[in-house]
């Protein structure tokens, strides 16, 4: 008798254990979000954000639409508004590093260079020698900051780690030489990224 009502116990508890299905408006929700990535993904920004702002109306709570929603507001240029989006995810998860260094790519396009600099250093951890894209901000900054040698260096290590197909760093560090006259470098480099080019 005893072992049938522990395992009657575990049957109530499993029952209750389950998850709710889905209300009416998460799930609109839900399908609003992966239209709008879609439609992200399609340089469709400005429908793109319409649909992640629907999103968040019905469901507020779920974070993980805002870096997209910032993600197309910046897309669109509208900076401040992807800031407020990226702050408001990083308030209640502050440990993605990733959705860290957008925002730090967000301050530095709103040139609030200083901010975006501490940012950066608060990411060394997660970012550096793993990411190219932290070396890239670092060097633009550095650049920012007119420590051309210093951005250089980032720059290189940023294009060491960058995939092949991903000319970003190249370009800053092309953009950087020829503003020091060091045209031999410049052209250089841009042969081997053509030649490399698809």
């Amino acid at each position: 008798m005893r072992r049938w009502l522990i395992f009657i116990l575990i049957l109530v508890e499993a029952g209750w254990s389950q998850p709710a299905p889905p209300t009416a408006s998460e799930q609109e929700a839900g399908f609003l979000f992966r239209q709008g990535l879609t439609l992200l993904e399609e340089s469709q920004t400005a429908r793109a954000e319409e649909l992640f702002k629907k999103a968040l109306r019905l469901e507020p709570e779920r974070l993980e639409i805002r870096p997209y929603l910032a993600q197309a507001l910046f897309l669109e240029g509208k900076s401040e508004e992807s800031l407020r989006q990226l702050d408001l995810y990083l308030n209640l998860e502050p440990a993605d590093a990733k959705v860290g260094l957008y925002r730090v790519k967000v301050l530095a396009d709103l040139e609030r260079y200083g901010q975006a600099g501490d940012a950066l250093e608060l990411l060394r951890g997660a970012h550096k020698d793993k990411t190219w894209e932290w070396h890239n901000l670092r060097g633009f900054l550095l650049e920012k900051k007119e420590q051309p040698m210093a951005a250089e260096e980032e720059y290189q290590k940023a294009i060491e780690l960058a995939p092949k197909t991903n000319f970003e760093p190249r370009a800053n560090l092309i953009s950087l030489w020829l503003s020091q006259d060091k045209t031999e470098e410049a052209t250089k480099l841009v042969s081997e990224s053509l030649s490399e080019a698809p």
